[in-house]
């Protein structure tokens, strides 16, 4: 794999700069200094991390302990949730809150120390810090400790993006001396490692690392991470399913339950129910031990995975959780169990011989292979080592985002109708929170819907049979400008997040899929209005992409149609080619620079 813009800083040792807990004003005062502030990003993030740590030890027990540290610039509507996913208690270990506050920028003065709530913490391992809505820029700090249960167990895997940019960050272990570590990074980036009388120490350090916002990237470094352990080998992973197999857990809350709960329709619709409630969490790689789960919920994803599966065994329904991983697995691989990433379900109905896969809150055809699996190799615990599943792949025509728009402008610019979004193949899994109901990451996963589309009611989403899913949405927006001339109205243009991230790479890259965008439109004119022209046909190339638009007036129904396409035909982009393949790219988007003229039907140019 290959580094994905990921600038490492070599070092001796762990950095002498690092900052001591708790920050005071003075430390802040220098980060203010030293970091960007958000018009560097162009104004097109709420938030940028000044720095992120991780650092990894062992307690004089040999158990782990992991400590992690923000440093965040904020905006007004800089969204937090996803740090409080992270603020969960380790299986039978703990978590401790060690800074939590609010600073102003301008002034470097603490504005708050920030609570939790002490029951939540003490009763059920989570540390549910309250943080502030601000209607201007500040600074939040934060850093907790979690606590492991097991000694002489470290593992863990190390993700070095987040939400949103991160300024400069760090991942850092260390053992004793007579420990060695087994590691893998995802970018190949290697290690700064000390060793003194006492300690072995490792070190990632890296800067300017673009936001992940949740989404999987189209890389196969593009969600970049280190994952390591102190032993190879899959007794980790193995023990974590089996521990969850064997719980005792509740039935599924009555009020997710749909029907009499059996039957594979009113089993589903309950699954489905469930998955994109509140009580269940959305945090990854996250399970705690049973005394720490509240009786009624909420419930990790793992935990939710594994009560769903104990609720379809006593309908009397074959059901196993399987999972990814991001390495692939044998007796020698690192298999630390918290790599274990999108688990699923193989199902078997009371009865039946015949089992199939289903991913909770993915649209698709129930029996038939979920695209989002095609290509993937899945894992699940076997008596001491782990059983494996490979799932063939798709043909690149198959890997297809069509956007459509089906538009109509009136004499007051007003322009209406709606966008129909289909995602196929293995595009779901780009898109997977998308395709799980979640609206909170629509914007930045199609750039330019913002402004035209209402986000109040629920998405309307549904499968298109075994390939992938739809999404309709209403549009309505005041875009363009009435003149003595006519009208100069402005169209919408998606440009999908995660192709456009593609303009980040600065090297070599391989992609985890070739695919083919493509965006169509159907414009109905304004009665007594006609169209100025068309936009220029136009085409694009490289060795590996390629990129042609087409548009025309029909005359007759007095409508602009026309489409563009980019076909990614190559999984392998090179150095030699990085040039042509970002041009192709930049070429998307007719619609971003240009407007529509039109001019009342009756006059000349």
């Amino acid at each position: 794999m290959k580094k994905f813009a990921l600038a490492l800083f070599l070092a001796l040792c762990l950095p002498a700069a690092s900052l001591a807990l708790p920050l005071t004003s003075a430390d802040i005062a220098k980060m203010v200094q030293d970091c960007p502030t958000l018009e560097e990003y162009r104004g097109a993030e709420p938030a940028v991390i000044w720095s992120r740590k991780q650092l990894y030890t062992q307690d004089p027990q040999g158990r782990a302990v992991k400590s992690t540290s923000y440093v965040i610039l904020c905006g007004a509507t800089a969204r937090l949730g996803w740090l409080q996913d992270q603020l969960v208690a380790p299986n039978g270990g703990h978590i401790e809150l060690e800074q939590a506050a609010i600073f102003d920028p301008g002034t470097a003065k603490l504005l708050h120390d920030l609570s939790y709530d002490r029951d939540e913490l003490a009763e059920h391992g989570r540390l549910l810090v309250k943080f502030p809505k601000m209607d201007d820029v500040y600074v939040l700090v934060l850093s907790y400790r979690q606590i492991f249960a097991e000694p002489n167990v470290m593992e863990d895997i190390a993700w070095l993006g987040s939400e949103y940019p991160t300024w400069e960050g760090s991942v850092q272990i260390r053992i004793a001396k007579e420990q060695a570590l087994d590691w893998e990074s995802s970018t190949n980036a290697v290690p700064t490692i000390d060793v003194d009388q006492t300690f072995r120490r490792y070190g990632w350090f890296y800067f300017k690392q673009p936001a992940n916002r949740g989404m999987r990237g189209m890389l196969e470094s593009s969600d970049p991470y280190v994952v390591f352990s102190l032993a190879t080998g899959p007794a980790t992973a193995v023990a974590m399913m089996h521990d969850l197999e064997e719980r005792r857990w509740p039935d599924l809350p009555a009020k997710y339950v749909v029907g009499e709960g059996s039957s594979r329709d009113d089993v589903l619709k309950s699954i489905e129910k469930f998955w994109r409630s509140a009580d269940r969490l959305p945090g990854r790689g996250t399970w705690r031990s049973p005394r720490m789960i509240p009786a009624g919920g909420p419930w990790t994803t793992w935990e939710s995975m594994y009560l769903l599966a104990s609720w379809l065994q006593k309908q009397g329904w074959k059901a196993e959780v399987w999972f990814q991983h991001v390495l692939p697995q044998d007796r020698e691989s690192i298999s630390c169990a918290p790599a274990l990433t999108h688990p699923v379900f193989l199902l078997g109905e009371p009865g039946a011989k015949k089992s199939w896969y289903y991913v909770p809150g993915q649209p698709g055809e129930p029996g038939k292979l979920p695209v989002s699996l095609r290509g993937k190799t899945l894992y699940a615990a076997g008596a001491k080592k782990l059983r494996r599943h490979s799932v063939g792949g798709t043909r690149l025509e198959k890997n297809r985002l069509s956007i459509a728009w089906n538009l109509d402008v009136d004499a007051d610019c007003i322009v209406s109708g709606t966008v129909d979004i289909r995602v196929r193949n293995n595009w779901v899994e780009t898109y997977e929170s998308l395709a799980d109901g979640r609206k909170d990451q629509i914007y930045s996963l199609f750039p330019g819907l913002e402004g035209w589309i209402d986000l109040d009611g629920d998405l309307d989403i549904s499968p298109l049979g075994s390939q992938g899913f739809k999404l309709v949405l209403p549009v309505r927006a005041r875009s363009g400008i009435e003149g003595q001339q006519g009208l100069m109205i402005g169209l919408p243009s998606i440009a999908p997040g995660p192709m456009m991230r593609l303009l980040d790479v600065g090297s070599s890259a391989v992609l985890k899929y070739p695919f083919v965008v493509e965006q169509s439109y159907r414009v109905q004119l304004p009665k007594g209005y006609r169209s100025m022209g068309a936009p220029l046909k136009m085409e694009q190339g490289s060795m590996v992409s390629s990129y042609a638009s087409q548009y025309r007036i029909n005359q007759r129904k007095n409508q602009l149609e026309g489409e563009e396409k980019l076909i990614q035909s190559s999984m392998r982009v090179d150095v030699p080619y990085l040039d042509g393949f970002k041009r192709v790219i930049e070429t998307w988007g007719t619609w971003k620079t240009t407007s529509l003229a039109l001019m009342p039907a009756g006059r000349s140019k």
